[in-house]
């Protein structure tokens, strides 16, 4: 399964040597298929992280129709659970993603 020889990460490697009895337009289409879809979990993870820094950044909107919210109306306790809970889930995100682009390069390059 030589002939293919353009794509050079390790899935394409791999599937080379594991399909010899698999023709080349069935190895693309398997490939293309993997890269398109790992493609995409990296952009809907850089969307949702995107999301959720929108959502942790509109708690910092302490203002009311226009006036400053009152003491009573803010919720401390809420405040901080809040932001706490999306920071850890960009955190988290941010972690994944990581993991994600490393292994496409690993993969795919």
């Amino acid at each position: 399964m030589g002939k293919i020889k353009s794509k050079v990460g390790q899935f394409m490697a791999r599937l080379s040597e594991t399909n010899d009895d698999t023709n080349n337009e069935r190895v693309k289409a398997i490939y293309d298929t993997a890269e398109v879809t790992h493609k995409r979990t990296i952009e809907n993870t850089e969307m949702k992280i995107r999301n959720l820094k929108i959502k942790r950044d509109a708690l910092l909107d302490f203002k009311s129709n226009g006036n400053v919210k009152s003491y009573e109306d803010f919720g401390a306790v809420n405040f901080v659970k809040q932001d706490t809970d999306l920071s850890f889930e960009i955190d988290t995100e941010e972690r994944v993603l990581k993991i994600l682009k490393e292994r496409y390069s690993e993969l795919f390059n």
